[in-house]
């Protein structure tokens, strides 16, 4: 070969083995930035084996709260949701009738034990107080009705023995437990709450009620709207004298813990 023709050739082959050097230094830098990787990798792993369980209990505690992106009413439990309610329904009660909030959230906390127990909705036990006795436990009426519910003690005096006698008339666990049963037993034998609410107010044998489940039906619509959180709204239609919207259905309604229920499954907390 010629000395030219040979210098040719190494200037060609040149920047072939330039080309080369480059490809193998990228090859050799991908291989030690994957082996950095896997090594990072591996002892995570192992620190995260070796980790004591009180900080694994706290990365728990961390994921439970970043949770809350979510609608926070979507992780409320029942009681939680019960306890909601309850307490919007205190705020409106003690705003209403002028009570403390201690005692509003006694009757409030009766209601909702004695609709369980007796299956009925709360808010229909507290609508037959407003209307009753306006939240006064010492109300006594001229025919001999008694306390927050108005129970009609020469019909229902006895039902107070289990409860302490004539002492218990006027106490307000006493004299709900006492109303609402009798109610709830005349829902059960009525099948509808306009008819026992009928029986409820003494006119089972007259033709109308005198209006009275009009009367707990236009409160039980102003309590529902406290319940879904418009706390200061039944005491601006009290006022007003005007019913809530959902007035107009509450008569089709069966009248038991399972209304309740509807609404506390509907709780918003925003």
């Amino acid at each position: 070969m010629h000395f030219s023709d040979l210098r040719q050739t190494e200037e060609k082959a040149l920047p072939l083995f330039e080309r080369l050097g480059k490809k193998a230094v990228l090859a050799a830098a991908a291989a030690l930035l994957l082996l950095s990787v896997g090594l990072f990798l591996l002892m995570r792993g192992v620190e995260l084996l070796l980790m004591p369980a009180p900080v694994m209990t706290q990365k728990t505690e961390v994921s439970a709260a970043e949770r809350l992106v979510e609608p926070p009413s979507r992780f409320l439990t029942t009681e939680e949701r019960i306890n909601i309610i309850s307490i919007r329904l205190t705020e409106s009660i003690a705003g209403l009738w002028h009570k403390s909030k201690l005692e509003a959230r006694t009757i409030v906390d009766e209601a909702v034990r004695l609709g369980k127990q007796f299956d009925l909705d709360p808010l229909l036990i507290l609508s037959v107080i407003t209307v009753e006795s306006g939240f006064n436990e010492r109300a006594v009426s001229k025919a001999g009705a008694v306390g927050l519910m108005q129970v009609h003690v020469p019909a229902h005096g006895k039902k107070f023995e289990d409860h302490g006698g004539k002492e218990a008339l006027f106490d307000v666990r006493a004299n709900m437990t006492v109303g609402a049963g009798i109610l709830a037993n005349y829902l059960t034998k009525q099948g509808t709450v306009k008819k026992a609410l009928k029986y409820y107010v003494g006119a089972a044998n007259l033709r109308g009620d005198g209006s009275y489940s009009r009367r707990v039906f236009v409160a039980q619509s102003r309590l529902l709207l406290a319940a879904e959180g418009e706390v200061e709204r039944p005491k601006v239609l009290t006022l007003r004298k005007k019913a809530g919207p959902s007035y107009r259905i509450l008569a089709g309604k069966p009248g038991t813990w399972s209304d309740f229920l509807a609404l506390v499954r509907k709780v918003k907390t925003r």
